[in-house]
């Protein structure tokens, strides 16, 4: 028969493991809490219903009155969750959903600043930019190459 030797470990001697375990849970936790699941229930319902209605004229006031919450508590906390105020996650959705529409050469840039929720083509333009480095013209144009 095979002898095994029985190897002893002091707790000093685990502490070192101990740590890099929990550095990957941590890190782990972490990178799920950036998940929008882990989003407090009135901010995962904002930002679905953001997601969903994006074309309309939606308000924090609006939005703070369907969810029967404080305006000021709703905007605190979703700047807390999400990392954007709510003006700055509503113009980034409706940008990323006219570049959709931005691919169809026929619809003018008026027509799709309406299309996704802006009333103001100046305003679409000014955001736009801010968020993608380009003008929608030059969208539109770098995505025909």
């Amino acid at each position: 028969s095979q002898a095994t030797a029985m190897v002893t470990y002091r707790p000093a001697d685990c502490v070192p493991h101990l740590m890099v375990l929990l550095g990957r849970i941590y890190k782990g936790v972490r990178e799920q809490l950036r998940d929008s699941d882990c989003y407090s229930f009135h901010v995962q319902r904002a930002v679905e219903y953001i997601l969903s209605n994006y074309q309309g004229n939606i308000t924090l006031e609006f939005l703070s009155d369907y969810l029967g919450i404080n305006k000021s508590y709703l905007s605190t906390l979703f700047k807390q969750e999400t990392g954007q105020t709510f003006s700055q996650f509503l113009n980034s959705v409706r940008v990323e959903q006219s570049k959709k529409h931005l691919q169809e050469k026929d619809t003018s840039i008026l027509d799709v600043a309406l299309t996704v929720g802006f009333s103001n083509q100046n305003y679409y333009g000014t955001i736009f930019k801010r968020l993608t480095g380009m003008t929608p013209s030059e969208y539109r144009i770098a995505g025909e190459v």
